[in-house]
């Protein structure tokens, strides 16, 4: 979901529309909801969309939109970004290759910058990619879990991270990984900065659960995630907060 700059809202979605899986854009921006169908997968290509597709404005109020799409029976998957020229929905494949439809997340600076970030599997090794950008020039690398030069030591495990951009366009994810010393997971807080990447292990949590991250405007991150109840030693969850503000 998402606000324009004159209080109207965009509810972005995956469905199966018209017996092909789509990508629906429902607005109120001229008073009464009207939905618009911006993307569909052809009838010799009808695989399903992921769940989390993405939306968000830029300060001209143009609209960014990103979504992953299955694109075969063999698990080949695209992340695909669009834009508007004019009333036309332009479409962009900026990866493509053997994965799930996994979470995706997406920030879009004033200026119309696009971050995204998204797990792909290379050569069995599974990568956090961080993508940065505008359409047709895209800069994209992997988000460094671990500062060994091994790449096979970046494998990514878990479901859950979180991305947010900072006031000076700089990357920042809260990340959940598979700690093979602990036999747990590890929350780790990665930002990047003059170009290097600084890491830090916040919390050993028992079990790969959802996390979330905001930034304030003081660049300071917000961390929201369900945990064991480490606390009470009882099988339930927990929500715990984590922050730098304090």
């Amino acid at each position: 979901i998402a606000v324009d700059g004159n209080g109207a809202v965009y509810i972005l979605y995956g469905d199966r529309l018209g017996g092909l899986y789509s990508i629906a854009l429902a607005t109120n921006k001229d008073g009464d909801w009207q939905r618009e169908v911006i993307w569909q997968q052809g009838p010799d290509n009808d695989y399903a969309v992921g769940l989390t597709p993405r939306i968000a404005f830029d300060a001209q109020d143009n609209i960014h939109i990103s979504f992953n799409a299955a694109t075969s029976a063999n698990g080949d998957v695209a992340l695909y970004y669009l834009h508007q020229d004019g009333d036309q929905w332009i479409e962009e494949q900026v990866l493509f290759d053997n994965m799930s439809l996994t979470t995706i997340d997406m920030k879009v600076e004033s200026d119309g910058t696009v971050h995204m970030s998204c797990v792909r599997n290379e050569g069995g090794v599974y990568f956090l990619k961080y993508i940065c950008g505008t359409a047709g020039n895209w800069q994209i690398d992997y988000v460094p879990i671990s500062d060994s030069e091994d790449l096979v030591d970046q494998d990514f495990h878990s479901s859950y991270y979180a991305m947010d951009i900072d006031q000076t366009g700089q990357p920042h994810f809260a990340i959940k990984v598979y700690s093979e010393a602990d036999e747990d997971y590890q929350l780790l807080y990665l930002y990047r900065k003059n170009g290097e990447w600084s890491r830090e292990v916040l919390y050993i949590v028992n079990a790969d659960n959802w996390t979330d991250l905001a930034l304030d405007t003081n660049d300071k991150a917000h961390i929201a995630l369900m945990a064991d109840d480490e606390v009470n030693n009882t099988d339930s969850s927990m929500l715990w907060y984590i922050t730098n503000a304090l």
